[in-house]
């Protein structure tokens, strides 16, 4: 009999078709046996979900934002609820049909949203196993909405250790986490790399640009924000008078504005060049014919922890890179002698560092940069990722099949009740459920050895005698026994009923 294909879900906050992270995991998996599909962000008011597929293969459904129904002048935090409650809202029905293994959340926005899918799975007795993945150090962006970042910060730190399997973008993230949320196990550490190019076509934005060997041509692709710091970039063609620079970003930015307005003011919108986006398996080709790559980072907090793609899609394109002086990102290029880093918030720092390039080629050898290359290519992160799938199927697996030998004492104390769950099968901590009448009355933790206790005052009814049903839950909840509790001269008394 042929194994079943297990799925997954992706879940994230935006439009998917920018998102290179995301659509590499869930092709990476659609290649490799799972049945997988993204579910993210609709821009606009209402209407209907809507759908198509990346890399032909894909399935991709956009949920509408439901923020925009809201009076202008609302608060930001009632808004950022408003989206979840609404997403969940949409999601579940779609969610309930497939019942996949896998929630995979990403970045800080879907925390929320993954942990109320997978429990609403595991309350129907669905064995659904939650990843979420980390793009970002939260409480390191400060550049966020105040009270959005409260309410991140808030949902991270109620949820992170609940989900089942952590992932994030950088080792000093991870890091940072472990310590922060007193974690475990690190998040599993995979980096947003691309697709390992090969041969470089060498024909790409300079020559679209219809630019000559006289005009060096600065290229960046990515984001844009102020923290991006592209507007210390566009003052510097004031005295880089022969560069050009090239923006390889979302048109639909609304950030746009504010970098082209500025290139005017300065006079240089000449030189201030605009190409959309461009898909993520052929950016590092298409940009490899410029001169300089840059990443003008400002500092901030999870601006030092990060190891942002681009900095890997311009190893990939074999060009000369300068990058602000953000730990993680500029310690990087310096050790590999991939060019120079500047001091962010210095344009007459960032001003040297171009002149630098591009006078001198940065001293790395064939051999080292394709080490590089291979080694910091999306192949290399993918086996991390389905190592860790295919890890979590097989305790999924495993754990169905021993769920009911499973053994829970009790001894009650007064009225009080402590007990301990066998755990051999498995390290760190079980989730134990009480019902009653199909209602959750109260969610205890083991610890780690398996012990546990709690108050039968505080999830009784209030009436002389209860009927509890006990569940344990790892991947999904699994019945064990129920509870009769009866109160004797003021006390509790337990008793174990099997269940058939």
């Amino acid at each position: 009999m042929a194994k079943r294909r297990k799925s997954a879900i992706m879940i994230v906050l935006n439009g998917v078709i920018n998102d290179s992270r995301v659509k590499k995991c869930a092709s990476s998996l659609k290649n490799h046996g799972y049945d997988s599909r993204i579910y993210g962000l609709k821009k606009g008011v209402g209407g209907s979900p809507s759908s198509f597929k990346i890399d032909e293969e894909v399935e991709v459904t956009l949920f509408p934002d439901r923020r925009r129904n809201l009076p202008y002048g609302s608060h930001s935090g009632d808004k950022w609820r408003l989206l979840q409650l609404g997403l969940f809202s949409e999601m579940w029905p779609y969610i309930q049909k497939l019942k996949p293994d896998f929630i995979h959340s990403h970045d800080f926005g879907a925390i929320r949203l993954g942990h109320d899918l997978v429990e609403r799975l595991r309350q129907e007795g669905n064995t659904s196993f939650w990843i979420h993945d980390l793009h970002e150090y939260v409480a390191g962006l400060e550049q966020m909405d105040e009270a959005v970042l409260e309410e991140a910060l808030i949902d991270q730190r109620e949820l992170i250790r609940r989900a089942d399997r952590l992932i994030t973008v950088s080792g000093p993230i991870a890091r940072e986490l472990s310590v922060d949320y007193d974690l475990s196990t690190p998040p599993v550490t995979i980096f947003n790399c691309p697709i390992y190019p090969g041969k470089l076509s060498k024909i790409g934005v300079k020559e679209s640009l219809q630019l000559g060997k006289d005009s060096p041509l600065i290229v960046y692709a990515g984001g844009l924000a102020k923290q991006r710091g592209l507007e210390n970039v566009i003052s510097s063609l004031k005295t880089l008078r022969k560069h050009h620079l090239c923006i390889v970003a979302d048109m639909r930015s609304k950030y746009i504005s504010v970098l082209e307005n500025l290139a005017k003011e300065l006079k240089v919108k000449d030189r201030v060049h605009f190409v959309d986006y461009v898909e993520y398996s052929e950016l590092p080709s298409f940009i490899s014919d410029a001169d300089i790559a840059i990443h003008p980072m400002l500092k901030y907090k999870n601006g030092d922890l990060a190891m942002p793609n681009k900095i890997f899609d311009y190893l990939h394109s074999e060009l000369p890179i300068a990058v602000g002086n953000c730990e993680t990102m500029s310690k990087f290029v310096e050790r590999w002698k991939l060019g120079v880093s500047f001091e962010s918030e210095n344009i007459s720092s960032l001003i040297y560092a171009i002149e630098y390039l591009t006078e001198n080629t940065p001293n790395i050898d064939f051999e080292t940069r394709e080490y590089l290359a291979k080694r910091y290519s999306w192949k290399r992160q993918e086996e991390k990722l389905l190592t860790l799938y295919e890890g979590a199927s097989k305790e999924m697996d495993l754990f169905q099949e021993i769920s009911q030998d499973i053994e829970v004492s009790l001894i009650a104390n007064g009225d009080s009740v402590e007990g301990n769950m066998g755990v051999d099968y498995f390290a760190g901590p079980f989730l134990l459920s009480l019902f009653e009448n199909g209602e959750k009355k109260i969610e205890i933790e083991t610890e780690k050895n398996g012990d546990f206790a709690f108050n039968i005052d505080s999830i009784s009814t209030g009436s002389e005698n209860c009927e509890l049903e006990f569940k344990a839950r790892r991947w999904g909840r699994i019945p064990l026994f129920k509870i009769k509790c009866e109160k004797k001269n003021r006390k509790w008394e337990v008793t174990k009923i099997p269940i058939k």
